[in-house]
């Protein structure tokens, strides 16, 4: 699968590719550029602090999940240039970012009966997140998910008296088998699992925490 790369903030360099340079006092200056097949090679020696992170997407209107590499990404400043390896993702489209400081950053989150919903990305973009639970009103509809931008519908199942009857952990599973609702939220039983779920709908709340990103696209290159 072929990959393209985004730069956030003030990444601002892409050495082959001849975008400017952010020299201002408050920006680092942190030059990226591809190395085909493995990933992508970044120089942070003129970071004077911060965090640098990489997060995926599966499409370039989606969120965008924050990625974890083990061992860790190198801490700025101080660190030689390394090599960010994007192929063990499945994601075709990342984002580097770079946090000028250590700040606290939350998920927004809500409890929908007994399910408590997360949001992948940390940040307020997460309170634009909303769950809606649907009754279909028809006898023996499915359990089904569907999730467009950022509104995830979950149209409970029914039985032949069209009576809902999906349970909790049976709603957990059809988020999780989800590719987009999953990109979205992760989902935890925090009540009964055996517990029906009614209609209902409820929006993320409390992501705070964002570092104030200003989007760079760098193209032209694939990896």
């Amino acid at each position: 699968m072929s990959k393209k790369v985004l730069a956030l903030k003030t990444l601002a360099h892409r050495q082959n590719m001849g975008l400017p340079v952010n020299n201002s006092s408050d920006s680092p200056v942190i030059y990226c550029s591809f190395i085909d097949n493995l990933g992508v090679f970044v120089d942070a020696t003129g970071a004077t602090g911060g965090t640098l992170y990489v997060q995926g997407a599966m499409e370039y209107t989606g969120l965008y999940v924050d990625l974890v590499f083990d061992p860790p990404l190198p801490a700025l400043p101080g660190s030689p240039p390394f090599l960010i390896n994007l192929n063990q993702y499945p994601y075709p489209i990342f984002f580097i970012g770079y946090s000028p400081t250590a700040t606290a950053t939350v998920a927004a989150a809500v409890v929908v009966q007994a399910l408590t919903y997360t949001a992948q990305e940390i940040g307020s973009n997460g309170n634009a997140i909303t769950i809606t639970y649907t009754n279909p009103g028809t006898p023996n509809s499915p359990l089904s998910v569907t999730a467009v931008g950022t509104a995830i519908t979950v149209s409970l199942g029914t039985n032949g008296a069209s009576a809902l009857i999906s349970t909790a952990s049976q709603v957990k599973a059809a988020v999780e088998a989800s590719m987009t609702a999953a990109a979205l939220v992760s989902v935890v039983i925090s009540g009964s699992p055996a517990a029906v779920q009614a209609a209902d709908s409820q929006t993320l709340v409390g992501g705070d925490g964002d570092a104030g990103y200003l989007t760079l696209q760098v193209s032209g290159k694939e990896i």
